[in-house]
């Protein structure tokens, strides 16, 4: 995953609001009072929200299983000081009681498909955060991955890239699985790309519970993309789980 996709990968979040999740996170922390000094950046990819914490750090530390992710991310992020970047998995890294907050964006966790890794991730997590330390991360919700990516197919076009993207809804497994076809024009030519992913669908109930069984506490939730309560219509939801 992630592998040639990484070099058109921004291009294609163009219509992101990276300011506003910044903005929705730094109200997270101060409903908490938390001042990160120490940050673990889970899923940093090319490091678009990266580039906007704009807090005073000890240390950053952004992991992501994609290697040209990192590469494209190092590039970015030339100028930002005390990151480090790191090629792991969130299932089995181990960083012990090092961190204010951890932050995960852009359903991260709906990467995971299996509900035992899942597990062993938000484990993972908690183990790697100071006692009233913050877990701020976002999936997919159910009406986005059911209802408005589902079984559909779009098309897009954006400077010299076009892309089918194709979605197959497997309702007893709860996944969804993403086939995109990017055709990149270079002198008159286009350059096919595939890119084949699957997000699983979770529900909220089930995502609290888990968070609960690891140790959290004072979890709450909101829609990403408004700041609003979650509604029926939530396509991106927040949550916020407190050591």
């Amino acid at each position: 995953m992630y592998s040639d996709f990484a070099e058109i990968y921004n291009k294609l979040v163009f219509d992101i609001d990276y300011d506003f999740y910044y903005n929705t996170i730094k109200i997270e922390l101060n409903k908490y009072n938390i001042i990160p000094r120490n940050i673990l950046e889970i899923g940093i990819g090319t490091g678009n929200l990266t580039k906007r914490m704009n807090f005073e750090t000890d240390s950053y530390i952004g992991i992501d299983l994609s290697q040209k992710m990192l590469e494209i991310a190092s590039n970015n992020l030339i100028g930002k000081k005390d990151i480090s970047l790191l090629n792991a998995n969130i299932i089995d890294f181990t960083l012990e009681n090092s961190f204010d907050l951890a932050i995960s964006t852009l359903d991260t966790i709906n990467y995971i498909l299996d509900e035992k890794e899942l597990l062993l991730a938000f484990e993972n997590v908690y183990n790697s955060l100071k006692k009233d330390s913050a877990f701020i991360f976002d999936i997919n919700s159910e009406n986005k991955l059911m209802e408005v990516l589902g079984n559909n197919t779009f098309v897009f076009e954006h400077e010299n890239i076009f892309y089918t993207w194709q979605n197959f809804l497997d309702e007893e497994e709860n996944i969804v699985d993403f086939v995109l076809d990017f055709f990149i024009e270079e002198n008159g030519l286009y350059r096919r790309i595939r890119e084949e992913q699957s997000e699983k669908i979770y529900s909220l109930d089930f995502i609290i519970e888990l968070l609960k069984k690891v140790g959290f506490r004072n979890i709450s939730f909101k829609d990403f993309d408004s700041g609003n309560k979650v509604n029926e219509k939530t396509q991106r939801i927040l949550f916020t789980a407190i050591k």
